[in-house]
């Protein structure tokens, strides 16, 4: 008896995005990564394309979330509160391809720090690291506007 793998088509297709930009492009990272253009589910080979291998990305913080897991703590308690080392152990220890900087201690009720500490922040990560960064910000939208402009204007 022979087992047919059922297969499920769909017409979509998953956006296609470059992350970083080099200097032949005006930027200052080593390189570029594309992903998306997946017509399937991750994994699911048999059922479309995927243009694009699978990315390792590694995040780093301006505030430690209160609730960090113990089990990395043991990891990165060395470099935890200094986003740039942290980054830096990602990419050279554990080969991370991108580095996500979380801002969440920008929020006026976690921190509220400045649109300028930002942006001090995410120099040093780039000092650091030469692989694409993703920043990301929280859900306090005027705060959010308010330091990615500054972080735009610096990087």
């Amino acid at each position: 008896m022979n087992f047919e793998i059922p297969k499920e088509t769909n017409p979509g297709k998953i956006v296609e995005v470059t992350i970083g930009a080099t200097a032949e492009q005006g930027g200052t990272r080593s390189h570029t990564i594309t992903i998306g253009g997946s017509t399937a589910l991750p994994f699911h080979f048999f059922e479309g394309e995927h243009p694009h291998r699978p990315v390792i990305g590694m995040e780093v913080f301006d505030k430690v979330p209160a609730k960090y897991p113990a089990s990395l703590m043991d990891y990165y308690r060395d470099v935890i509160d200094k986003p740039g080392e942290m980054a830096k152990k990602c990419v050279e220890e554990y080969e991370a391809e991108l580095i996500s900087v979380r801002l969440e201690g920008t929020h006026p009720e976690k921190g509220d720090k400045s649109a300028d500490e930002a942006a001090e922040l995410v120099k040093q990560v780039l000092k650091s690291v030469s692989v694409p960064i993703i920043i990301t910000g929280h859900s306090h939208f005027e705060k959010t506007n308010e330091v990615m402009k500054k972080v735009c204007e610096v990087t």
